[in-house]
């Protein structure tokens, strides 16, 4: 058989998988880091267009994703790609309100056409690439290298750093010892005795917090996950590094990870590639990192008087957190007990505002700019504030 007719033969038994249990559940997607203003706003601050207009969700799963894509962007087109069909079916139902502004493709990636689809202000790829055949993998690199806009920003989930590799070979000896024909619901009842076991063997050997991390996140796992990743033989991590190096050629390159120690102002990819895998391989774990396809720029230009800066946060102090602000989409209170950050979150309650006339408001001319851009990262990171292109900076 051809190693191709292998391949196909391999990603239908994928579907068939997620056929079996289908990916629900586990894909509420209400991470706040995937919210597309925040995403938005992290590609404008490296250098991309910051918009949604057009969406597409490789391994889209119910909706899920897409459907609070689409309660944010209220115009935007979403396009979602799923190879099964149970899953595809419940996408079409959970969207249906967003009436032909939807569109849904049930389809294995190794026979779809990348050009049919056309290109995209955002890409989501968030639970695909790491537990795939690298065939298939391959070919979702090629999708977004095929159809991502000069602008703009893909979102790939991945496992990376030391956390994660400590996971590669817990997991492996988790499917050595649960039969790989068993009914997913048995699988997974073998699997959590398995890891127990495992759990009393060597936890109290543990020679690191790295061992003893892996062994709680696998025990905490939602039961698809313990399906989907533990029991997948092509559950793998992947670096930061490597997923730059596949999508270069088309020009995409790394601006930053969504989560708020890793959003850095180095002025290269490489360079701040460099900073958050010095981070991952102290721990590391599941990722969000974004790459944006440049157009004259790659280093964030916070300064630029193109970009205006709002935050939707207002003073809620109390006796023990006097600098306290409330987010209306997060629980969790923000203390800016900076005074830095405290001076730029009250002018930009007010309208958007450029960082040069922050500065001058607020007196701030003292204050370097490095500093000043470091904790506007921070801020952008936390979801706290967001930038927007000054409407007659915007390109089509």
């Amino acid at each position: 058989m051809a190693a191709s007719e292998n391949m196909r033969e391999t990603s239908t038994g994928i579907g068939s998988d997620y056929e079996q249990l289908p990916f629900f559940g586990a894909d509420d997607q209400s991470d706040p880091m995937l919210k597309p203003v925040t995403i938005a706003s992290c590609s404008i601050a490296y250098g991309g267009q910051g918009r949604c207009a057009r969406t597409l969700d490789l391994g889209c799963g119910s909706g899920a994703l897409l459907e609070r894509i689409g309660q944010c962007c209220e115009s935007a087109e979403l396009v979602g790609i799923d190879i099964s069909f149970t899953a595809c079916t419940e996408a079409r139902r959970r969207l249906e309100l967003f009436g032909n502004r939807v569109q849904i493709i049930c389809a294995d990636l190794l026979e779809l056409d990348p050009a049919s689809l056309g290109q995209f202000d955002m890409i989501y790829a968030v639970g695909l690439a790491y537990c795939v055949p690298l065939a298939v993998a391959d070919r979702v690199y090629a999708f977004i290298r095929s159809c991502l806009k000069p602008g703009g920003v893909v979102v790939i989930g991945h496992y990376t750093g030391s956390r994660a590799i400590a996971e590669e070979s817990l997991f492996a000896m988790v499917r050595e010892k649960v039969p790989c024909d068993l009914p997913p619901h048995e699988a997974i009842h073998q699997a959590r005795l398995v890891l127990s076991e495992l759990e009393a063997r060597y936890q109290s050997n543990a020679t690191s917090n790295i061992e003893k991390y892996a062994f709680e996140l696998a025990m905490g796992r939602h039961a698809v996950l313990i399906y989907h990743e533990i029991l997948n033989p092509n559950w793998r991590p992947l670096k930061t590094a490597y997923l730059e190096q596949v999508l270069a050629p088309a020009g995409i390159g790394f601006a930053c990870s969504l989560a708020p120690e890793l959003i850095q102002s180095a002025a290269t990819s490489t360079a701040r590639i460099a900073a958050t895998e010095v981070h991952d391989d102290l721990g590391g774990g599941h990722r969000y990192s974004l790459f944006v396809r440049w157009q004259d720029r790659q280093r964030p230009d916070l300064w630029s008087p193109s970009l205006q800066w709002q935050t939707f946060l207002s003073p809620a102090p109390t006796a023990e957190a006097p600098n306290r602000y409330k987010h209306p989409d997060v629980k969790t209170g923000f203390d800016l007990n900076n005074e830095i950050t405290r001076c730029f979150a009250e002018v930009t309650r007010v309208a958007p505002t450029s960082l040069l006339t922050i500065r001058e408001l607020v007196n701030l001319s003292q204050i370097d700019r490095e500093t000043l851009t470091s904790d506007v990262l921070k801020l952008i990171g936390y979801g706290a504030i967001r930038p927007s292109l000054r409407a007659d900076t915007q390109t089509t």
